[in-house]
C-alpha cells in the first residue's frame, strides 16, 4: 500500500500474516544502537513483562536472548497472534524506557522471521512423501 503524504510517498509495512502452532524467531533491535537494558533492573522488567505477555497472549516462549542493545526470541504462536503480543510488549517495555530512562519513544525496532510451521500443508506434504518413500 502507498499513502502520498504531501509531496514524500511513504510505504506501509505489508499486514504479518499470523500462523497458529508457528516458530518465529523475533529480533528487536535498539535504534541507532541505543541500549534497550542498561542495568540490572531494565533486565528485570524486560523478563517480567516476557511473562507476561506468554502469559496474557498464549505464547509458549522457548529461549530469549537479552543483549544490552537487542534482544533475540524463540516462541510458538498456538493462536497465531505473534503481531498482537508483540506489540504489547514492546509497546509497554518502550513506555518503561520512556518514564524511566527518558528514551525516545521510538527506540526499539522489530524483525520477525517464520522459523518452522507444522501446520495443514506441512502434515500433508510429510505425510505424502512417507507414502511415496517407504512402500511397505
Amino acid at each position: 500500500m502507498v499513502i502520498a503524504i504531501g509531496q514524500k510517498v511513504t510505504m506501509t509495512r505489508q499486514w504479518r500474516i499470523g500462523y497458529e502452532g508457528a516458530l518465529y524467531h523475533v529480533l528487536s533491535r535498539g535504534n541507532e544502537g541505543r541500549a534497550i537494558a542498561a542495568d540490572d533492573n531494565d533486565r528485570e522488567v524486560f523478563v517480567e513483562l516476557l511473562g507476561r505477555m506468554c502469559r496474557r497472549f498464549d505464547i509458549e516462549l522457548y529461549a530469549y536472548v537479552l543483549m544490552n542493545n537487542h534482544f533475540h526470541l524463540l516462541v510458538k504462536t498456538p493462536r497465531g497472534n505473534l503481531s498482537k503480543s508483540m506489540q504489547w510488549f514492546i509497546g509497554t517495555y518502550t513506555r518503561y524506557l520512556v518514564i524511566s530512562k527518558a528514551e525516545p519513544a521510538s527506540i526499539l525496532t522489530v524483525y520477525d522471521k517464520v522459523v518452522g510451521y507444522t501446520g495443514r500443508k506441512t502434515r500433508e506434504k510429510e505425510a505424502s512423501h512417507d507414502r511415496v518413500h517407504n512402500k511397505n
